[in-house]
């Protein structure tokens, strides 16, 4: 496994925290400038990481169904080739908050009503 610092790597002009085991998932704590997004498979808690194999926001509990261990004990690939990481600037889910879906509702039904 990685030191801490070897994990932190720039894409663009943000730095990048890969996760490179699923053990890491436990201990992980989001940056303070990182956004508020919600995961995109169970759609009731925060996202914590990003998947670049799948381009979508996961919680850790989803990440783990998602991407289980090999039955040698290994963990999944994308952790092992840096496939996963801490959400970041510029991230976005395709999961909408209930607030975002009643104003969308609301703003259709203005346009629409107008």
């Amino acid at each position: 496994m990685l030191a801490e610092e070897e994990a932190w790597t720039p894409v663009g002009a943000v730095p990048v925290r890969w996760v490179t085991s699923d053990t890491m998932l436990s201990s992980l704590e989001l940056p303070h400038e990182a956004p508020s997004l919600l995961c995109e498979e169970c759609e009731t808690r925060d996202a914590l990481v990003w998947s670049e194999a799948d381009a979508e926001a996961c919680c850790a509990t989803c990440c783990l169904l998602l991407y289980p261990r090999a039955t040698n004990g290994k963990p999944h690939e994308n952790f092992l080739k840096y496939r996963i990481r801490v959400v970041s600037q510029g991230d976005r889910s395709r999961a909408l908050r209930q607030q975002q879906v009643l104003l969308v509702i609301f703003i259709t039904c203005l346009v629409f009503f107008s």
